[in-house]
């Protein structure tokens, strides 16, 4: 009897994982749809999330304050920015991540923290938005996620849990009838 209570318990906490589980992957689901639309049938560089977008860090030229595989949150606009303030640019259909080491009227001038020389100037229109956010190591896990083998693994374990706790009708019929 008291087993039978403690897996009716595992089965609902189990089921309100899956539930919550669930919820996340739609999310993430939706977003990586919003994502595609932009990108790829409007052609546009990045996606604008209520204000604010995130890039992939590809290079060490900022370490050892941004280093590669982290993800910068960089919110959409140019108005407020100063010397020292970590944007991100883009120049010759190439997007940057660096820090104002100078400005000049509607000129900027970069360089990443890890560079000896400064970058040339870029003009304030081409300044995408200024980082406020630094996401150590979101590109490694974001990959360890991607990796076919490591989803289809918690796809597959998530179905044999939900075999392992699911109620089966043939047990709670018998239960039923032990009870009465």
């Amino acid at each position: 009897m008291k087993d039978s209570k403690l897996l009716k318990i595992c089965r609902k906490i189990f089921q309100i994982v899956l539930n919550i589980l669930l919820v996340l992957i739609g999310l993430l689901l939706l977003i990586a749809i919003y994502n595609l639309y932009n990108v790829k049938v409007l052609k546009k560089d990045y996606t604008n999330y209520f204000g604010y977008t995130t890039f992939n860090i590809t290079s060490g030229s900022m370490e050892p304050t941004i280093y590669k595989e982290d993800y910068v949150f960089v919110k959409l606009n140019n108005k407020n920015i100063k010397k020292g303030d970590i944007i991100t640019f883009k120049t010759n259909k190439t997007i940057i991540t660096h820090r104002i080491v100078e400005i000049d009227k509607d000129t900027i001038t970069t360089r990443g923290d890890n560079n000896n020389v400064n970058d040339a100037p870029i003009n304030r229109k081409e300044v995408i938005g200024k980082v406020v956010h630094i996401g150590k190591e979101y590109g490694i896990y974001l990959k360890v996620i991607k990796t076919p083998q490591v989803f289809i693994t918690l796809f597959i374990s998530i179905i044999f849990m939900d075999m392992a706790l699911g109620e089966d009708k043939e047990v709670s019929k018998i239960e039923k009838k032990k009870e009465e």
